[in-house]
């Protein structure tokens, strides 16, 4: 293995890594490569810097100082800072500042440095990016901007925007963005403001989720048409092929006259399921629903909210049953983070567990 080419030393040594490790697990991974033969050192540190987390004021600090930014190319670069730990706005900048030529910036992570305002994303050092997460990290004092990048991936997980943010980010990738991931709070302006973006992108989105954010709706209070007013218009999503409702308002039929409304391009759904929602009403009457002809996946997240009433349970063993019949994947993924998939065959259908 020694004499191999270096690229495809590269090439083998990315294929340890777990897509689902974490960036730590990640990171131990390739610091030991490293250290195996001389050989090994440079794609080990290549793949090292190619995804980079940062967990600190202190890290920041030492990455953006450091000469490995200059050596090699950080293609995806994250801040995970724990609740409670400081991180200064100025050694935010720094580290994003010192980075070019990145592919995905993930400030979900980001719940300090509230200094940090949205001026950070004009820097010149993201012309390249392509992939953006948000988590309410920027001052709410901040305007309209103008990105030098443009997306295709977008993902806001906070309903609290900064005034004009989302749509200038959404207007600047109009044409790019195929990937969209938006939250729902209980202020109109704010939920106006997604409605306002949405209608820049919606025509290329492929992926869609939308996430109401429980912790500001209070859903039972919601009646059908106040619920159905919060989601954007997703007729409006010709090519649109994934589907995540996160959370979404608890009355019934909610999820039955949302699906109604849906383009038929729709091949895989996903969605919360609720102890509120009908099972035969929202999830049975759906299957017959024509924006649901193609579809070949559905996925219910949170299997505790349909399972919770026992009288329920028939219901949805018939609700995998009708699925099967129609040849359509269905997962529900259990707290032990284990899923189980029923998969159809020509003689039926095979349960997973995985």
């Amino acid at each position: 293995m020694l004499a191999l080419p270096l690229e495809l030393l590269e090439h083998i040594l990315r294929l340890a890594d777990d897509s689902e490790a974490s960036y730590k697990s990640r990171g131990e991974l390739y610091s030991k490569t490293a250290l195996v033969a001389r050989r090994w050192r440079n794609p080990s540190q290549r793949l090292l810097w190619e995804e980079v987390a940062l967990f600190g004021d202190s890290q920041a600090r030492t990455f953006a100082a450091s000469e490995g930014t200059k050596r090699h190319v950080t293609r995806s670069l994250a801040f995970l800072v724990p609740r409670g730990a400081h991180l200064s706005a100025e050694a935010a900048r720094a580290a994003i500042e010192s980075v070019h030529s990145l592919r995905s910036l993930d400030l979900n992570g980001l719940h300090t440095a509230e200094e940090l305002n949205s001026t950070i994303l004009e820097s010149e050092s993201l012309c390249d990016l392509k992939a953006l997460l948000l988590n309410r990290p920027l001052s709410a004092a901040a305007h309209r901007i103008k990105p030098p990048f443009r997306l295709k991936q977008l993902c806001i997980g906070d309903s609290d925007y900064p005034d004009g943010l989302i749509q200038s980010l959404c207007a600047a990738s109009a044409d790019t963005l195929t990937s969209f991931t938006l939250a729902i709070g209980a202020s109109r302006s704010a939920t106006e403001a997604v409605h306002e973006a949405f209608g820049l992108v919606a025509h290329g989105l492929e992926d869609l989720g939308i996430w109401w954010c429980d912790n500001d709706l209070h859903f039972l209070d919601f009646d059908l048409d106040s619920a159905l007013s919060t989601c954007p218009d997703l007729q409006s999503c010709t090519s649109l092929m994934s589907l995540r409702l996160i959370h979404h308002p608890h009355p019934p039929q909610f999820l039955h006259s949302l699906l109604s409304t849906i383009p038929s391009s729709i091949r895989h759904l996903e969605a919360f399921s609720s102890p509120v929602a009908t099972v035969s009403v929202d999830y049975q009457s759906s299957l017959a629903l024509p924006a649901l002809k193609e579809l070949e996946r559905w996925s219910v997240v949170d299997p505790t909210g349909g399972f919770g009433c026992p009288g329920d349970v028939k219901a949805w063993l018939d609700f995998v049953d009708a699925c099967r019949k129609k040849k359509i994947e269905f997962r529900m993924p259990w707290p032990s983070r284990r899923s189980v998939s029923f998969l159809p065959t020509t003689d039926g259908a095979c349960c997973e567990v995985r």
